[in-house]
């Protein structure tokens, strides 16, 4: 489910988890 947020860093992750948080939104 969330392999990509494994292969990120720590510091990315927070980032990204919001930015997958809105595709996650968007996508469903």
């Amino acid at each position: 489910m969330i392999l990509r947020q494994s292969e990120v860093p720590q510091g990315r992750l927070k980032a990204k988890k919001k930015s997958k948080g809105d595709m996650k939104k968007a996508e469903e």
